[in-house]
């Protein structure tokens, strides 16, 4: 069984009360009455089960309807439906400021007020659920760090999202009305307007990227257009910057070690934890005698290794793997058979979260056949 919704009714004619009150009752409803504003905004203050105001506009001395009703809206949100005995306009010009969910005419009988309360709980039930809905839109607009801009056809801003510590090209409250003419150089602002259009006409989402230099250091922008309706296209703009500067960090890092391996003047080979060539250098072409292709997903241990000492190819390979690093000096063979002597340099290396091991080889002594 539902608990039936308490309606707390704030009328100064107590006949008029006792009627409404009366209806309400038969209908259903949990009802309480007070005559003044001042009782009416205590009585929500000690009462968090009351679900809905009924207030009278004119109460008569003291706090009159609507700022008695300002007062309850201070305490918490409820839905509040204004009593009247006038119909003119001066009357509902009086609430106009605050959140109401309909007027009533006293007198106008049990189907318009309880048509109009069923309608007030309805109302305050849909606005709750956009205040909810639009509360969890701003909470995901907070976490999205872009800048989200809506624009028409022409370039003008007529809407926009920035998160906190962005700068914008121009004063917060000059941003709606803004055509993007006067935030970007011409020949980038034009070519922005032709992916509008192109958004626009398509209804595909067009991607791009573009530099901007407006106090001597060059920014970097990733812009996505979607079309949101026939004339406004929404537009996402992030800064990359840090991120492309760092890849092409990482590219000149990572060009400089692979220089480095490729020109190293000692052997080195790349293996897997399995013990099978990823990749060698040129010294290791040159020294060994496998070139690359031959050398490529075959056991170190079955080229470089000879028989004799096969056991401590597969030793050193199960230490390293283990994630030991060892130095040793021993013979190894080359592909035409000959015998040389090397120091030994092994080491577990990880990368893109895999085990790899590098073996450097320094050759002792000429070599000597077996």
């Amino acid at each position: 069984m539902s608990v039936p919704k308490n309606l707390l009714i704030v009328e100064d004619e107590a006949i008029i009360a006792l009627a409404e009150a009366r209806v309400l009752r038969n209908a259903g409803y949990s009802v309480r009455i007070v005559h003044d504003g001042e009782a009416g905004v205590a009585a929500v203050r000690d009462d968090p089960t009351i679900d809905l105001v009924l207030m009278d506009i004119d109460l008569g001395p003291g706090l009159d309807g609507p700022d008695a009703a300002a007062r309850i809206l201070e305490i918490r949100p409820l839905p509040v439906v204004f009593l009247t005995s006038h119909s003119e306009r001066e009357m509902v010009d009086k609430v106009r400021n605050i959140t109401r969910y309909g007027y009533i005419v006293k007198n106008s009988g049990s189907f318009v007020l309880l048509s109009s309360i069923e309608m007030a709980f309805e109302l305050f039930d849909a606005h709750k659920e956009a205040r909810h809905e639009s509360r969890r839109r701003e909470a995901m607009l907070q976490a999205i760090p872009d800048l989200i801009f809506t624009v028409d056809r022409e370039g003008t801003i007529r809407d926009y999202h920035a998160p906190a510590g962005v700068g914008l090209a121009v004063p917060k409250e000059r941003v709606v009305g803004t055509n993007i003419r006067e935030i970007l150089p011409p020949g980038e602002a034009e070519r922005h307007l032709a992916l509008y259009r192109t958004c626009l006409e398509t209804g595909e989402v067009q991607t791009d990227s573009y530099e901007l230099n407006p106090d001597g250091r060059v920014r970097i922008y990733e812009l996505r257009l979607a079309r949101q309706d026939e004339d406004l296209v929404l537009a996402v703009v992030r800064n990359i910057t840090e991120r492309v500067e760092a890849e092409r960090q990482l590219r000149r890092i990572t060009a400089q070690y692979e220089y480095l391996f490729e020109h190293a003047p000692l052997p080195i080979v790349l293996l897997d934890r399995e013990d099978r060539v990823v990749t060698t250098n040129a010294e290791f072409v040159r020294v060994f005698g496998y070139d690359r292709g031959e050398a490529a997903g075959r056991p170190i241990n079955d080229l470089v290794v000879p028989p004799e000492l096969l056991g401590e190819g597969l030793e050193l390979t199960d230490r390293v793997a283990g994630g030991e690093s060892i130095y040793r000096v021993s013979r190894r063979r080359r592909k035409d058979g000959l015998l040389i002597r090397v120091a030994i340099t092994a080491a577990p290396i990880e990368m893109e979260g895999s085990l790899f091991i590098y073996a450097i080889y320094q050759p002792v002594t000429g070599g000597e056949r077996p």
